[in-house]
This record gives structure tokens, sequence and C-alpha cells, in this order.
């Protein structure tokens, strides 16, 4: 295949595609924001709660991944930690 007869189409999501991505981010989110506290047991040897928990931060990193474009750029001062 030459290069020349490859012909890209874009996508662009509607608001309603938007609209749609973002109940998904905010229900799998509010779904994890919910197990938060679970995280400190990471430091348990339990591995069947690790897992599930690593797991869901996987999840939550693909999300905001995709909806990175998305999001506003952060100007505001660094966050301490």
């Amino acid at each position: 295949m030459d290069k020349k007869d490859v012909n890209i189409n874009w996508h662009v999501p509607s608001l309603e595609e938007l609209e749609w991505a973002k109940e998904i981010f905010l229900r799998v989110f509010t779904a994890f924001s919910g197990k938060y506290e679970e995280i400190e047991k990471l430091t348990q040897r339990d591995e069947t709660i690790n897992k599930s928990i690593l797991k869901d931060m996987h999840i939550l990193i693909a999300l905001l991944d995709g909806l990175q474009p998305l999001l506003p750029f952060w100007d505001d001062k660094p966050l301490q930690a």
C-alpha cells in the first residue's frame, strides 16, 4: 500500500458523545472514590484486595487518559503533598 493512497478521517465527538463520556467517567470515579479508604489496605498482604484496588486504579487511569484532551490546563500553583 502506498502512503499516498491512505486517507485518514478523524472523528470529532458531538456534544452528546462528550456528555456520555463525562457521565461514564463520573459514574466510575464516584464508585472508585467510595473505595478510596481501601487504598490503605494495599499495605496488607491480601493479594485479592490488592488486585481489586489496582484494577480499579487502572480503569481510572484509562478514563483520565481518554478524557485528558477535554480537561482544562492546570494554571494554579502545584499541589503540595
